[in-house]
């Protein structure tokens, strides 16, 4: 029987070693660099290499104020995706952007939760 854990925290909650683990999610699942990347984004994105986002890059990103959060899944203990989201109150009302959502990929490698 596989175990899923839901938790969420406000950006003041978040610590280095969240940031650490979504950075490896992120980093081992987004995706590929496609063959425009290096004339678009610069010759260190090689075409066909994976996206990675560092943890610090990932908290200038994801976190852009005190009205952002986290959200992880895991299953069997193992992080199986997450969501960055921040909002804020524009003409009275709250508008909400996700940032970041990451699934794992299980298909992709085989060594999925």
């Amino acid at each position: 029987m596989k175990e899923l854990l839901s938790q969420r925290y406000n950006g003041d909650q978040i610590t280095e070693e969240m940031l650490e683990e979504a950075s490896k999610l992120f980093s081992e699942n987004y995706g590929m660099w496609s063959e425009h990347a290096p004339r678009l984004m610069g010759k260190s994105m090689k075409a066909g290499r994976p996206v990675r986002l560092s943890s610090e890059r990932q908290r200038q990103e994801c976190i852009p104020n005190h009205n952002s959060s986290y959200a992880r899944d895991t299953v069997n203990g193992q992080p199986a995706g997450h969501a960055f989201a921040c909002r804020w109150t524009v003409g009275g009302m709250t508008v909400c952007w996700i940032t970041q959502l990451v699934v794992h990929g299980c298909g992709n490698r085989g060594n999925g939760p």
